[in-house]
């Protein structure tokens, strides 16, 4: 049996490819080592972003809260004077 030049293009070629290969695995699994704690430190951010957002609503809240006691005071007030007409 004997080996022709495209065998041996053919074995070089599959070669190349599995070397390609692993050497991209490889630089693909350091990427994703390198990139992992970006993302738990952005998914922290967003943590906080969150956090910070809801905690200023709180003046907006006890704001809109505080007129709804100070509206029903008042209709209360009107309506006791109303009554006492």
């Amino acid at each position: 049996m004997t080996l022709t030049v495209l065998d041996a293009l053919y074995i070089v070629l599959i070669v190349f490819s599995s070397v390609i290969g692993t050497l991209l695995i490889i630089t693909l699994i350091r990427i994703i080592k390198i990139l992992g704690p970006i993302v738990e430190i952005a998914e922290f951010y967003e943590k906080v972003k969150q956090t910070i957002i809801a905690y200023s609503q709180i003046p907006t809240v006890v704001k809109e809260k505080f007129k709804g006691k100070k509206q029903k005071t008042e209709k209360k007030s009107k309506e006791t004077k109303e009554g006492e007409k």
